[in-house]
């Protein structure tokens, strides 16, 4: 730049910065909201539920994989699937 007085062991730097943009957000995984089954009305109905879904049965099946995707299934219908998205960031320890 002309004109600038500037000691000679200094030279004068010109540039630009461009602000880099913000990353898109990640969205996370969707949950099944098993929080509800604190409250009393939704866990009757998922126990009636799984209880109707294992033909009326007191015990689970043999097979872990059938009696699981039985209690999954009926949990996604039930108590619902968050939308995986989280309002706020969660604090480290």
């Amino acid at each position: 730049m002309a004109g600038e007085n500037v000691a000679k062991q200094y030279r004068l730097v010109v540039s630009r910065i461009k602000k880099k943009k913000k990353g898109r957000v990640v969205k996370g995984k969707p949950q099944i909201r098993r929080w509800k089954l604190k409250m009393s009305n939704c866990s009757i109905k998922f126990k009636e539920e799984v209880m109707r879904a294992l033909g009326g049965a007191e015990e689970l099946p043999d097979e872990w994989e059938v009696s699981a995707a039985v209690v999954r299934e009926t949990a996604r219908k039930i108590l619902g699937v968050s939308s995986g998205w989280r309002k706020e960031d969660k604090e480290t320890w």
